[in-house]
């Protein structure tokens, strides 16, 4: 028996819906309004974005503290890293008031704290794995060229910046502060530009997760394999190591054999 076309239904009985629009409304079929998750969201978000931004604000700014205090050129990748996580906690209080009582900021607030909440979360997943390929490229030893190891650091960090602000820009154009069913929020208004949707969703995969994932998985990859290679020389460079050594022996003392008046 066919499940999605019954063979005790008559295919001759003619169905008709249009008792169904003259139905008048009633409450039992009103929308969903979700009055308990709603609830649960404006006790449960504010207390968790306040905590987080606690957490992170007192580790980011230790770690800035200590970077500072060590003035070396490795800490240059690790120091902005930490600043791009610190932009992009800083806008958590927001969300968390947006959460209990709405948008109350107005229409630029609504704009900057999106561009900032954008371009901290780009540039701090971006620096996640350009640290792990900065750490495989000092471990396998790799040259890069006659840059120095400032000059490269400081273009990377301007690079991934200026990515990450290229990357937030088109956020400005439709992130908006509107009232809907008479709370003010902050939303995005793509009128009949769908393509914009799906490109700033493919943006976000890309730029904020399987991209940086990617460059940190393929690095610690090449590190662990890097790691291993090493580990199983130190018995061959050993070998090669008395090998040379016994060579440079034979041939030193090879003419003093020969030729004892030599010793003279």
């Amino acid at each position: 028996m066919d499940v999605l076309h019954p063979s005790y239904i008559n295919d001759s009985y003619d169905y008709s819906y249009e008792d169904y629009y003259h139905l008048e409304p009633e409450t039992e079929y009103k929308p969903c309004e979700k009055h308990q998750a709603r609830t649960f969201s404006k006790t449960f978000l504010p207390t968790f974005y306040s905590i987080i931004c606690a957490l992170s604000v007192m580790t980011n700014l230790t770690l800035i503290s200590v970077f500072v205090r060590r003035k070396s050129r490795c800490r240059v990748l690790p120091l902005n890293m930490v600043t791009a996580d610190l932009l992009f906690t800083l806008t958590l209080p927001f969300w968390a008031v947006y959460a209990d009582r709405g948008w109350i900021f107005g229409h630029h607030m609504c704009k900057a704290v999106t561009a900032a909440y954008m371009v901290g979360l780009f540039s701090s997943n971006m620096f996640v794995g350009c640290l792990n390929l900065q750490r495989y490229v000092s471990v396998a030893r790799v040259c890069l060229g006659r840059l120095s190891a400032r000059k490269r650091n400081a273009l990377a960090c301007g690079s991934l910046w200026l990515l990450a602000l290229v990357a937030a820009a088109p956020h400005l154009s439709f992130v908006e502060a509107q009232e809907f069913q008479g709370q003010k929020i902050c939303t995005y208004h793509f009128t009949h530009k769908h393509g914009w949707r799906i490109y700033m969703r493919f943006q976000m995969i890309v730029l904020g997760f399987w991209g940086p994932f990617l460059v940190s998985l393929s690095s610690s990859c090449a590190i662990l394999r890097t790691m291993a290679k090493r580990t199983s020389l130190p018995k061959r460079s050993r070998t090669l190591t008395l090998g040379g050594g016994a060579r440079r022996f034979v041939t030193e003392a090879s003419p003093r054999a020969v030729n004892p008046q030599t010793q003279d």
